[in-house]
């Protein structure tokens, strides 16, 4: 269901700094099996019905391309990946592409060929991200729970009109209907066995 606030957008409860954690991210893993959202173009199209008139005017859209910003990043990192390849669907209408990811062969052979620590890593993100942006983070997380945002953006003389999901803000942010001022954050974790793999400074 699309809900056009805030209520799932996360604040970070831990300063940006912060160096030493203890959190167990195997907490509630035996319970769910972490499978990432399908990335459907509908809650960008309900958003649209929403705001017909402002973004649909003389019979054509107002931008030329309507996707996910992982789609987008998909097609500019091919510049650079010789392995993966990509499937994208596209419906040209009213003067807009819409761009539609569909899985490769080859995806899906990766994604089957998994590890078991490849396969807890997608757990231990989410649960990652319910520890520091929560005093009592549930057992389980809810990664079918996201907050995402509309943006827009000019390639050349074309315009698009991509989604993307927000991991949370920083504390002192303000997010309501009567103020919008604040600091999004992209939250990634990453596997080591010792602390020198991680080569960040101390």
């Amino acid at each position: 269901r699309c809900r056009e606030d805030y209520r799932y957008l996360k604040k970070l409860i831990y300063p940006l700094e912060q160096k030493k954690v203890h959190f167990d991210l195997n907490v509630g893993a035996e319970y769910l099996e972490v499978k990432e959202p399908p990335a459907s173009l509908d809650s960008m199209l309900w958003w649209i019905l929403r705001h017909k008139n402002e973004v649909f005017i003389d019979k054509k859209f107002t931008f030329d391309f309507l996707s996910w910003r992982g789609t987008l990043r998909k097609i500019m990192s091919s510049l650079f990946d010789s392995v993966l390849d990509w499937r994208i669907g596209i419906i040209r209408w009213k003067g807009c592409h819409f761009l539609s990811v569909f899985h490769t062969e080859t995806e899906l052979k990766i994604e089957n060929e998994q590890t078991p620590i490849e396969k807890r890593m997608q757990y231990w993100g989410h649960k990652f991200e319910d520890y520091i942006t929560s005093d009592k983070p549930p057992i389980i997380p809810s990664p079918k729970k996201i907050f995402s945002t509309l943006n827009k953006a000019t390639l050349g003389r074309h315009i698009l009109l991509y989604s993307c999901e927000i991991d949370a803000c920083t504390m002192n942010s303000r997010y309501n209907e009567e103020e919008k001022q604040g600091t999004y954050v992209e939250v990634k974790i990453t596997y080591a066995k010792h602390l020198l793999d991680l080569n960040t400074a101390s």
